[in-house]
């Protein structure tokens, strides 16, 4: 198989917004490298897959290929290689997102010495692993190491001029100051993080979504709700566009309902309510 083919047509399925169109896309080419025991393409397909139904919170379906992965891999005798540790970042990044946040710490856990000792020491994917295990620390409300791992992947991250995981790193962190109430300087991340992504109106990072609501975040907090409600607007714009009604759409929902309450426009604000009850029931269904 030549899987670099097969991920140029997933990125037009992606580009063309066709998303609908992925998983039966992605699940027929598995089947196919399957049959052919062609297991280099059976890993990218299944990281492939697992970070699908991630971003759109299938997270049992995310889960569940990510066991067989792992155990593919562990059979292939693969463990404490670099693609092995790349493969368990995916997944440990899955089990956050289904709000598995101490199996997915673990995981991360397992991967910074494999990275730490066969890695340069500015390796993007160094750069990515400390920016997740931040997230993890964030769900955890351990906002001081998650503002220590995050600052480790934005050096990192300039170091090697990855303008988009800078993008995202500068977001995270913004995030994790607007809980330890530090506002200014979370904006200034912030901002950072936008203007990034701005630069290129048609190419934006699947996490553009959160830096916009990040910024909505702040926004409330400094009682700014017009400016607060413009940029969840954005955000769920832009994930309705690119990914769909998931976890994060109906989060921000209730967010943009608390602003619009907060507003004195109770109307606005039970209807986004009510939007955001309606995605978690399709999405526990």
């Amino acid at each position: 198989m030549d899987i670099k083919k097969v991920l140029d047509e997933l990125d037009k399925l992606f580009a063309e917004k066709r998303i609908g169109e992925v998983e039966i896309f992605l699940k027929g080419k598995l089947k196919e490298a399957e049959e052919a025991d062609d297991y280099n393409s059976i890993i990218t397909l299944v990281n492939e897959l697992i970070g699908f139904y991630r971003v759109t919170s299938e997270f049992n379906n995310a889960i569940v290929y990510s066991d067989y992965i792992i155990s593919l891999m562990e059979n292939l005798e693969l463990k404490n290689t670099i693609p092995f540790a790349t493969t368990l970042l995916n997944v440990a990044t899955a089990y956050r997102a289904a709000g598995k946040l101490e199996e997915s710490l673990d995981f991360y856990e397992q991967i910074l010495p494999i990275y730490t000792e066969k890695l340069p020491k500015n390796d993007y994917r160094l750069a990515s692993l400390y920016n997740n295990m931040g997230l993890v620390y964030q769900e955890l409300n351990q906002h001081e190491k998650s503002c220590e791992c995050l600052e480790n992947a934005l050096s990192i991250a300039k170091e090697q001029g990855a303008e988009t995981e800078v993008a995202t790193t500068h977001a995270n962190i913004g995030l994790s100051l607007l809980k330890l109430n530090k506002i200014n300087e979370a904006i200034k991340h912030i901002e950072n993080s936008l203007t990034i992504y701005e630069k290129d109106r048609n190419q934006k990072d699947f996490h553009y979504p959160a830096a916009l609501a990040a910024m909505g975040e702040a926004q409330f907090k400094l009682k700014n709700y017009e400016e607060s409600i413009d940029y969840y607007l954005k955000s769920l714009k832009e994930l309705k566009a690119n990914i769909g009604e998931n976890k994060s759409y109906a989060i921000t929902c209730e967010n943009l309902s608390l602003v619009y309450k907060e507003d004195g426009n109770i109307e606005e604000s039970e209807r986004y309510l009510k939007l955001a009850k309606s995605v978690v029931e399709k999405l526990t269904k």
